[in-house]
């Protein structure tokens, strides 16, 4: 087997794209291929005759000039260091040598020098936007996770650390459900809330109203729009997650200065006009009275009129109660719907019954007159619309939640009447989100119309 000549060795490593030096022991240049030629800005054979340490910058930390002296002692080199141009200029460059014994028992080094300066700048470029984005990510006021396909979380922000008073290392690694799904006793009651989450792909690119769960057990109403990200043969997602507490009180804030001008207004037509309506209801009486005492045929139309003024007073009256509900602050919640379905009942000839399971009661005034005005508009929706036989309403809770129930035997309600404006159901689904719960219409399969707000006993709502 014959070895190329040293012509030939020189025209091989002319065609090397890499620039390739040779130099003796004491780092003094016998060769340069055109490839360093150009790379150091030098023409043909001006490299040769040079030391090594003139194409070095002296602020390297493992400086170019070292590349020799390791050479000396046997060790293969490589590293990244600062080359000096002709003109004083400097690049980066990649190098790697060797010691090589040529046939005459000649040891030489071997340099292989690339420039790397693109490569450098694009790197320093790719740390900035790195250090840029982490710094937008980890200091956004949105609370900001990433997941994979399986709901994995990857990573999160200051802000999701936060919001849940998490440690990263609590997070990462940990299923997206951790932060979302509360312990419930019941699967109906999960299911319902909609807690229940393994990842759900049709979420992409989509905002969804959730519940949350911080590190003392407390529900936090959230919303999260969740994207998707192509990365190689990766799917990687970011959740973008806002806290709906602030936007909740204030919610609840507008729904109880509504509810303090129903009470002003029930007073009002109480101590106001039920009042002149009894005082006009007893003058007419009485002047009745004295037409029929002289004989005047007046008498039974005087008569017709104050019975018209009892019926206006007592409805008045009626309106007045339900406005005020002062038996939600006297008596609780469970006399109150047990009253409203007496007065359903009375009002409207439908039976109207009301059942609280093992004594429920709700103590909290706030939530307590909201579930009350659910109750009201649910059974005056099902008298409405429904035209049933009878309604019957449930009151339940445990430890973990509160649910009112309305049931009815109606024909139940058409999706024009579920979307038209007024009906009161989205009132009923806005009060049970500012209360933190959810809210639910089905046709149950025994044909009956149900009614349903549930509502987490942990959830920060009243704030």
């Amino acid at each position: 087997m014959s070895f190329p000549t040293i012509t030939e060795s020189k025209k091989i490593i002319e065609c090397i794209q890499h620039g390739v030096i040779i130099t003796d022991l004491k780092g003094r240049i016998s060769y340069s291929n055109s490839a360093a030629d150009k790379i150091f800005d030098f023409k043909c054979n001006q490299l040769i005759g040079k030391y090594v340490r003139d194409l070095y910058g002296d602020e390297d930390i493992t400086p170019f000039k070292n590349v020799v002296k390791a050479c000396i002692r046997g060790e293969s080199v490589r590293g990244k260091w600062h080359g000096i141009k002709n003109d004083g200029e400097k690049v980066w460059l990649d190098v790697r040598a060797k010691m090589v014994e040529n046939d005459k028992d000649f040891p030489v080094c071997v340099i292989s020098v690339v420039e790397i300066e693109r490569l450098i700048q694009t790197e320093e470029k790719l740390k900035e936007v790195k250090a840029l984005s982490q710094n937008v990510f980890e200091c956004s006021t949105d609370a900001i996770i990433t997941f994979d396909k399986n709901g994995k979380i990857l990573s999160s922000n200051r802000s999701v650390r936060r919001l849940f008073g998490l440690e990263k290392t609590d997070l990462e690694g940990r299923p997206l459900n951790f932060l979302l799904q509360p312990q419930f006793n019941e699967d109906f009651e999960s299911k319902l809330l909609g807690l229940d989450l393994s990842f759900d792909k049709n979420m992409t690119g989509q905002s969804k109203e959730m519940r949350g769960i911080n590190n003392k057990g407390e529900l936090l109403p959230i919303e999260i729009t969740v994207s998707r990200v192509a990365w190689r043969d990766k799917e990687i997602y970011t959740g973008i997650i806002r806290n709906l507490t602030a936007r909740r009180n204030l919610e609840r804030r507008i729904i109880e200065s509504g509810q303090e001008e129903r009470r002003k207004i029930g007073r009002d037509m109480h101590d106001g006009l039920g009042q002149m309506l009894t005082g006009t209801r007893m003058l007419a009486e009485n002047l009745a009275k004295k037409l029929k005492m002289d004989g005047s045929k007046a008498a039974e139309d005087v008569e017709e009129i104050a019975m018209m003024i009892r019926e206006a007073d007592e409805f008045a009256r009626t309106l007045a109660r339900g406005l005020v509900q002062v038996d939600i602050e006297k008596k609780g919640l469970s006399v109150a719907l047990q009253e409203l379905c007496e007065r359903t009942k009375k009002l409207t000839g439908v039976s109207c019954e009301f059942y609280d399971f093992e004594d429920a009661e709700v103590y909290d005034h706030n939530l307590a007159l909201h579930l009350y005005r659910i109750a009201q508009e649910a059974i005056n929706n099902a008298i409405r619309h429904g035209k049933p036989g009878s309604v019957k309403v449930r009151l339940s809770n445990n430890e973990h939640h509160t649910a009112l129930s309305v049931v009815d035997d109606g024909i139940g309600f058409s999706d024009d009447v579920k979307t038209r404006e007024g009906s009161g159901i989205e009132i009923m689904k806005y009060r049970a989100r500012v209360m933190g719960g959810v809210f639910e219409i089905t046709r149950t399969t025994d044909e009956l119309t149900q009614i349903r707000c549930v509502i987490p006993n942990n959830m920060q709502h009243f704030e």
